[in-house]
């Protein structure tokens, strides 16, 4: 069909419209509701029209709607009710005049209302009529200079795109400004944390130094006694009773004093949650101890430790690290005794020590066996190389740093050529452990760095040690990169995904680093490290 046959059967619709309105020949109704016989077009308008509904100007619905629009013109007050019309004809005539001056104002108001209907319902077909003109214009415009469409669509597509890059530009430049601060706030934090690590160091030091010059006291007054007694000996005379008591007398004096200055040196050492720490002031530790009790600690550990399952099911990798080993496994702070149970089923012996009462109450109910004692004390109590493991979990947290290499020593000395040991604690690395699993529980003292805890084994003669990271950070709380997919036909805006995604991951690896980890040392060679 070609542009003259459209414009043909154009046109037999708008004649056939046109005849529909001329057939209207109620008097009245033009008078009030004038109709525009030809289509009167606007400044700028076309007389082209696209094919459209014939009845568009004209339904059936407005046509009534015209001839009912006047309702207060004469009509029949007849009856055709039998024998009775006549009287109800009679009684309305005479009713009329009365009632007509009370509704006539009501029928007025309703019959200027369906007036301004009917005239807008026929303008605004009109209206219709002119704006499909100029649209079917516009289409044949398109029609016959199709790079006319393709310049509109294309002014079009240059706009948006320059909005979607200005806006991009602002989102970036937010995003942009966020992780500068942010590495600024990170870099202050880390200033911090590098800040108080040294002062630890200094401290740390100087405790050391001052535990030294302690020992190196009751040295010398142990060599003086020795030396008393020699010279005694050697005068070829035996001691007397009263060389012995000033001797007792001297030793107790200097010991006296040695114990007057130790804890004002920081030298005293902890025994895990129930006693007093080298991190904490003791009149602070007894304050905790009258807040926090056994049975507190313990429900505080079913609430904020995990789920029971979640940590037996981590566990259950380190039962298989004991394989092989010869001798019993001790459960050192063995708290609820979930790992404990895992050995038992794994066919080893195991026995566990906890300083809390109520835990040890709720173990031994289960069938396990639990000793309450220090940790410190049980071991030493113990004959060299008479365990085959020895296991930590979330312990060495909780005691001073003097006691770390002290309890690394004195474990190697009681395992067996072949033994291990395995401690597991939180990694100082993660900022997210740090701030949650670390500072959630009054009791830490000093996170433990996986280096030093390595240094301290190595050192106290364990052949092989390993350092395993574990607790990954959920996916949903880490940094997550920018999709580098929406910027592929950018250079330059692909860069800048790329350098924002790299700091990201920078950041990632600082924030959320895996929340624990787990010391591996086996014990080699036959003779114990000097505890």
């Amino acid at each position: 069909m070609d542009q003259n046959e459209i414009a043909q059967r154009l046109e037999q619709v708008r004649e056939r419209i046109r005849r529909q309105l001329d057939a209207d020949t109620s008097i009245r109704i033009a008078a009030a509701l004038p109709l525009e016989q030809s289509l009167e077009l606007g400044e700028g308008e076309s007389a082209f029209e696209l094919p459209q509904d014939p009845t568009l100007n004209s339904t059936p619905f407005l046509e009534r709607a015209n001839e009912q629009a006047v309702i207060t013109g004469p009509t029949s007050i007849g009856s055709r009710v039998p024998l009775l019309g006549p009287i109800l004809t009679l009684m309305r005539r005479l009713a009329r005049p009365f009632v007509q001056p009370l509704i006539d104002p009501y029928l007025d108001r309703q019959e200027r209302f369906n007036v301004e209907v009917v005239r807008h319902l026929n303008e605004l077909g009109q209206r219709t009529e002119r704006r499909l003109g100029r649209i079917g214009e516009e289409i044949q415009r398109c029609i016959a200079d199709p790079t006319r469409l393709e310049a509109r669509l294309e002014a079009a597509l240059s706009d948006y795109d320059e909005a979607l890059r200005s806006r991009h530009v602002v989102l970036f430049d937010a995003l942009e400004e966020e992780l500068w601060a942010l590495r600024d706030r990170l870099v202050d934090a880390h200033g911090e944390i590098n800040r108080r690590f040294h002062e630890f160091d200094v401290r740390f030091v100087e405790r050391a130094q001052a535990v030294d010059r302690r020992f190196d006291e009751k040295d010398r007054a142990v060599d003086q006694a020795l030396e008393e007694v020699v010279r005694v000996r050697g005068s070829g005379g035996s001691i007397g009773t009263t060389e012995l008591l000033e001797t007792r007398e001297h030793l107790t004096r200097v010991l006296e004093e040695i114990h007057k200055r130790v804890p004002q040196a920081g030298s005293t050492t902890t025994t895990g949650a129930g006693a007093a720490v080298g991190g904490l002031d003791a009149e602070l530790w007894q304050r905790l101890r009258a807040w926090m009790n056994d049975a507190d600690y313990r429900a505080f550990q079913d609430q904020f430790r995990g789920d029971t399952r979640e940590i037996v099911r981590r566990m259950r990798s380190h039962v298989t690290r004991f394989e092989g080993v010869e001798g019993p496994i001790a459960d050192l702070g063995c708290g609820r005794g979930e790992f404990l149970e895992l050995l038992q089923e794994a066919g080893h012996e195991a026995i566990g020590v906890e300083i809390n009462i109520a835990e040890v109450e709720n173990c031994t109910a289960r069938g396990l066996t639990v000793v309450q004692a220090d940790l410190f004390d049980w071991l030493e109590g113990r004959g060299p190389e008479s365990l085959g493991g020895i296991f930590l979990a979330q312990v060495i947290e909780h005691l001073a740093p003097p006691d770390w290499s002290r309890l690394v020593r004195l474990a190697a000395s009681k395992l067996a050529p072949g033994g291990r040991l395995l401690i597991e604690t939180i990694n100082p690395e993660s900022l997210y452990a740090l701030v949650r699993a670390y500072a959630i529980d009054p009791t830490h003292v000093r996170p433990v760095h996986p280096e030093l805890l390595a240094f301290f084994a190595n050192r106290a003669g364990f052949g092989s040690v390993e350092i395993r990271y574990q607790s990954e950070v959920p996916d949903n709380l880490r940094v997550t990169p920018i999709d580098e997919s929406s910027s592929r036909g950018n250079p330059e805006l692909m860069a800048v995904v790329r350098a924002l995604n790299e700091r990201l991951h920078r950041i990632d690896r600082l924030c959320c680093a895996p929340q624990e980890y787990a010391l591996v040392a086996t014990r080699t060679g036959g003779t114990a490290a000097r505890s």
